[in-house]
């Protein structure tokens, strides 16, 4: 008897846990007759967003979901109908609309008589996934288990089935309610506890504007199978468990490698600017938001421009300089015209058509650099600690960790995986430079303005002599020809739904291509001015000069020794009063300053009023300080800048000096720097070229380079 009690109260469990498996997939249940077919539109789309977020501009809304408006597409590309086939975790069929295949082997194959809610979805999230590239590193046994857990068939909890399988795979992860966007994936719940495994399309809206239910696309037996459909809550008359709804997203990978590592910056809203700065180019502070793009992990290295040289492309000018020229380095040397050939360099080998790689704006680079910190000064706090940057704390003497340039990852990363965002170099961006540009800027990923004479930098150097220069909100600019000891740059790509172009269609760097390079050239110019080099138009000239291409002088920034702050149009007067007096060219001494010091931006040199580094060799520092004395030991300093121009331009009037300038600059050039140097000669052909269209280079002229370097030329006798 106990024997057949215990038979009927087995039965009489079995059957109840089989009535409640169909309760819980509702197959049983009537379905709300509410469904009306629903096509998602750009207007409707925006409507939504713009509700739930105040305004906020579409485009920045889809950089938030890149993969939706592709995940509805794949979804609309089904056919409505099919039959409706419950596949549960029970069952042997797949529920899904077609085949399933990863790296040639099958998944699941195409359901039978229908598809089911958990197989239309598993099978759009496959193809969007294999179609971009995000499945590449992952194996059969991945995928196999993505596809249990999102069937929930393994020991994750089956109330966000969906959600954990996305996150456990890498690939995606949960959405809060109020962030949804159409085309995420949903997984709910119904009051009498049936699930549903769904795409969301949009809200469904009260006449007083509240959420009641939402449209979305799935498998159901209301619609014989797929097709578009809408629900309401329970306390709005329908059957959702509004506490019981879950959103997720296919996210972009956070890192991707093409030519050099990439890292994903999701995009956002933030506070630009600095208030409490001295800076008034920096103010006022405003509200910013940029889209989401992918940033270099590090400044382009040497390493990195190597393969660029390799395909073709013109090298660095310091290249030749071994103590710039290390694998780990960031890359100098580069002018903005050169750096933005780089990134369509890139975006050629790597098959974008449109769009593609290019420099960050300022925006972006600050947005990056600050790491998500909100209004902090540096990427890592409010605090300085100088073993976060590279820069110019020894002022002149050689000690500590780095000689000029750190390798790239010498520092920490900031918050969001970025290294080198403040210090070791100036960044190139896209953007012209203009002081007042924040008192008109746009909010919405700003480009800066429409033309300008010089182009921003970002994120301070080594050559920087004060924390303040490496905060994330300073700026500064060059003219975007210029190069200089301490200027490099990094790329970044915006997501615009071709990320899969660096996933699946890379082409090896050392590929040849047809791209025809970027070079530097020493133009011979047909007619130079033909003026006073004492008046002021000249002066004029080389003020502006100066102005454009050197503002982070560092004589325009602090006191040295008995040289006083000085700027552009003062050290122009000097530099014309103290050549005058020698009979030297003043852009002889000009262009020496440059390529020796970049006009006083960085060196050693220059913290001893001795930007030309004249008497100056770095083995005798070794030796002790400078000394005022010339003494053939130890390096030359000056009181003022007016005490070393004279010293120099007295010293190039030395008759060895004028009689190798009677051939052509190569010659004069081995006798004063002592070894070959050709971007020295490249930089003050440079100088020349630049404020009065002469051209010189190595060569030319043939012979008397002196008469471009001493006024008085015609009258010297030898």
């Amino acid at each position: 008897m106990l024997k057949f009690h215990t038979i009927l109260f087995t039965l009489f469990l079995i059957g109840g846990i089989i009535f409640l498996l169909f309760l819980f997939h509702g197959k049983t249940i009537k379905e709300r007759p509410i469904f009306k077919e629903f096509k998602i539109t750009e207007s409707n789309n925006k409507e939504f967003l713009e509700k739930q977020l105040e305004g906020k501009n579409l485009q920045s809304l889809i950089l938030e979901a890149p993969y939706n408006k592709d995940i509805l597409v794949v979804a609309n590309s089904y056919s409505d109908g099919g039959g409706y086939n419950w596949s549960g975790p029970e069952t042997s069929s797949s529920g899904t609309p077609e085949e399933i295949n990863f790296k040639g082997q099958q998944i699941l194959p195409k359901g039978n008589n229908g598809t089911y809610c958990s197989g239309f979805t598993f099978t759009v999230v496959m193809k969007i996934a294999k179609q971009k590239g995000l499945l590449n590193n992952k194996s059969i046994s991945d995928i196999k288990k993505f596809q249990q857990e999102w069937y929930g068939k393994t020991f994750l909890s089956r109330e966000t089935q969906c959600v954990l399988a996305l996150k456990n795979l890498g690939i995606g992860d949960s959405v809060l309610f109020n962030n949804a966007r159409p085309g995420d994936f949903v997984q709910f719940w119904r009051s009498n506890n049936s699930g549903h495994s769904v795409i969301f399309k949009d809200w469904i809206y009260s006449k007083d504007g509240e959420i009641v239910g939402l449209k979305y696309r799935s498998s159901q037996s209301s619609t014989q199978g797929i097709g578009d459909k809408e629900e309401y809550f329970s306390e709005n008359g329908g059957r959702i468990n509004k506490n019981r709804i879950y959103f997720s997203r296919i996210n972009l990978p956070k890192i991707v490698y093409s030519i050099k590592k990439m890292v994903l910056i999701q995009g956002g809203i933030f506070l630009m600017g600095d208030l409490n700065s001295e800076f008034s180019d920096e103010q006022p502070v405003h509200t910013v938001t940029v889209g989401t793009f992918y940033m270099d992990e590090t400044p382009v290295t040497y390493k990195d421009f190597q393969k660029y040289i390799d395909a073709g492309g013109a090298r660095s000018k310091y290249w030749d300089y071994e103590t710039y020229n290390q694998l780990e380095n960031p890359v100098t040397g580069i002018s903005w015209y050169h750096a933005i050939d780089y990134c369509n360099w890139r975006s050629a080998i790597e098959g974008f058509s449109e769009g593609g790689y290019r420099l960050p704006t300022e925006a972006e680079f600050e947005y990056a650099a600050r790491g998500g910190l909100e209004e902090k000064k540096f990427p890592w706090g409010n605090e300085f600690d100088p073993s976060f940057a590279n820069f110019d704390d020894e002022k002149g003497i050689m000690q500590g960790e780095w000689w000029r340039l750190a390798k790239v990852k010498d520092t920490p990363q900031n918050g969001y995986g970025l290294y080198g965002m403040s210090g070791n170099i100036w960044h190139w961006v896209n953007d012209w430079y203009e002081s007042n540009y924040y008192s008109k800027s746009v909010e919405n990923n700003p480009i800066g303005p429409e033309t300008g004479r010089t182009k921003v930098l970002r994120g301070g150097s080594w050559g920087s002599i004060s924390p303040d220069y490496l905060r994330v909100a300073k700026r500064s600019y060059t003219a975007p020809s210029n190069y200089n000891y301490d200027i490099g740059f990094r790329c970044i790509l915006p997501v615009r739904g071709q990320i899969e172009n660096i996933i699946e269609n890379q082409i090896s760097s050392t590929q040849k291509i047809t791209y025809q390079f970027y070079q530097y050239q020493n133009p011979h110019y047909e007619n130079p001015l033909q003026i006073d080099l004492y008046g002021e138009e000249f002066a004029n000239r080389l003020t502006q000069f100066i102005s454009d291409y050197y503002p982070n002088s560092i004589y325009f920034q602090t006191k040295i020794d008995e040289q006083e702050i000085i700027n552009p149009k003062e050290i122009t007067k000097l530099i014309i009063k103290t050549t005058k007096e020698y009979h030297i060219h003043p852009l002889f001494l000009t262009g020496v300053m440059v390529s020796e010091s970049g006009f006083g931006c960085c060196s050693f040199p220059r913290w001893y009023n001795n930007p030309m580094a004249y008497h100056w060799q770095n083995r005798f520092m070794k030796n002790g300080l400078p000394t005022y004395e010339a003494n053939s030991l130890k390096n030359r300093k000056y009181k003022d800048l007016e005490s070393g121009f004279r010293e120099f331009t007295k010293g190039i009037r030395r008759e060895i000096y004028i009689k190798a300038a009677q051939k052509d600059l190569d010659t004069f050039h081995l006798l004063y720097v002592g070894y070959r140097a050709d971007e020295w000669m490249n930089t003050i052909s440079r100088v020349y070229g630049d404020v009065l269209g002469v051209s010189l280079d190595a060569n030319f002229p043939a012979s008397d380079v002196g008469k471009l370097i001493y006024t008085d030329w015609e009258t010297i006798n030898l």
